[in-house]
C-alpha cells in the first residue's frame, strides 16, 4: 500500500471523530445505525470536551439498540481543538504551543 500525509488546518472549535465501522453497524432489528446518525449525533453534542463527546455517542448508540447485543469491536477517538486558555483535560496531561505553527501538544504521563 502506498499512503500520503496532507496538512490540514484544525481551527479552534473544530472537532474530529475516528471510528471503526463497529460504531456505525449497530442494529435495531433490521435498521442499522449508521453513518448519517453517527454524524447528526456527532454534530449535535453541545460539549466540547472529548469526553462529554464519547459519552453522548455511546448513550446515542445503546439507546438505539435498546442494550441488544452487537456482533462487531466499536472503537473512538475524538480530538477536539480547545481554546489556549482551556484547562488541560488530564491531571497529568501538558500541552505546549508550537511557535511557528496554530499546533498544540498534548503529553500524558503515565
Amino acid at each position: 500500500m502506498t499512503y500520503s500525509s496532507e496538512r490540514l488546518a484544525f481551527n479552534q472549535g473544530s472537532r474530529l471523530l475516528f471510528y471503526t465501522d463497529g460504531l456505525t453497524e449497530v442494529f435495531k432489528e433490521d435498521e442499522e445505525f449508521g453513518q448519517d446518525r453517527l454524524l447528526q449525533e456527532f454534530s449535535n453534542t453541545p460539549t466540547q470536551q472529548a469526553d462529554g463527546i464519547l459519552d453522548a455517542l455511546w448513550v446515542a448508540i445503546h439507546g438505539f439498540s435498546g442494550g441488544g447485543p452487537q456482533e462487531d469491536d466499536m472503537t473512538a477517538l475524538v480530538l477536539c481543538h480547545l481554546p489556549p486558555s482551556a484547562p488541560a483535560p488530564h491531571p497529568h496531561a501538558e500541552v505546549t504551543a508550537d511557535p511557528d505553527s496554530d499546533c498544540q501538544t498534548v503529553q500524558v504521563a503515565s
